[in-house]
């Protein structure tokens, strides 16, 4: 990848040297919420019933992430900057 090609550079370059799927961020994000994003996406993707497409967990994820509540009743995570950066690309 050149310089100044940011994501879909670095993107493409895990592809060519052979990944079939690439999930990254768009900018920087909350280790916290990453965690629990990440978490929640291979539980869905890994379950033995009814396994999940990566962007299909993705997506059921960042909901999971962007509604989920603290001890308070606070949805710490509801903002787009939490969950909105990743983006699945491949098959």
């Amino acid at each position: 990848a050149e310089s100044g090609e940011g994501v879909l550079g670095l993107v493409s370059a895990f592809q060519m040297a052979g990944a079939r799927r690439v999930l990254a961020s768009l900018w920087r994000v909350d280790d916290e919420a990453t965690r629990r994003l990440m978490d929640g996406l291979y539980e869905r993707m890994l379950r033995p019933e009814n396994p999940l497409a990566p962007a299909d967990a993705l997506r059921e994820s960042a909901l999971a992430l962007r509604a989920w509540k603290d001890a308070d009743g606070k949805r710490p995570y509801a903002a787009p900057r939490y969950w909105a950066a990743f983006v699945a690309y491949g098959r």
